[in-house]
């Protein structure tokens, strides 16, 4: 909603959302980028990446502490997977 044509868009903000319709074969997200009417090449543009959290001690210190969570969280999990799984051969009698 409030997207439309000749509309600024910034960094974060939803402009699109991915689905599958039609004959696609699986997810995917089209869109062109448009300069003064012309269409022009989104991967040539040379445009701000945004901030660093290299930059930003505190935001990077909270990065790394979600992370570490995040990967303790996927590490049990997986282990969980793997005790609950049997290995069976299945082309055993």
């Amino acid at each position: 909603p409030g997207v439309r044509a000749g509309k600024r868009v910034r960094q974060g903000d939803v402009i699109g959302y991915v689905g599958s319709t039609g004959a696609s074969t699986g997810p995917h997200l089209h869109y062109e980028v448009y300069i003064k009417g012309k269409p022009v090449n989104a991967m040539k543009l040379k445009l701000p990446t945004g901030r660093k959290l290299a930059e930003t001690p505190d935001m990077l210190a909270e990065f790394e502490a979600r992370k570490a969570e995040i990967d303790a969280i996927r590490t049990a999990q997986g282990a969980q997977l793997m005790a609950a799984t049997p290995l069976v051969n299945p082309r055993s009698p």
